[in-house]
């Protein structure tokens, strides 16, 4: 199955469902499901000309930009902030 991306005009909500398939592995095919909630409409615009600009569809920029964050080490920095919320929140 393809990705598919849903928009609601108006709204500021984005649900994107995004479909995985297992390509033949022994996985099972898994279905994610994002919804960003909230997401000003300034950003949105920003995004879709992001998308724009780079010849690919807002469901492809968004994939793009959420596998190379996944994809990315944490830096020192970064690493050091998440154990300080951690400890905050303990």
């Amino acid at each position: 199955n393809s990705p598919t991306l849903h928009e609601n005009p108006g709204s500021t909500s984005l649900p994107v469902s995004v479909s995985f398939s297992s390509s033949g592995r022994e996985e099972p095919s898994c279905l994610a499901t994002v919804t960003i909630r909230k997401l000003d409409d300034a950003v949105l615009a920003r995004l879709k000309r992001r998308a724009r600009i780079q010849g690919r569809s807002l469901e492809a920029e968004l994939r793009e930009i959420l596998t190379a964050m996944a994809a990315r080490e944490m830096t020192p920095e970064e690493k050091w902030a998440l154990f300080e919320r951690l400890a905050a929140a303990a």
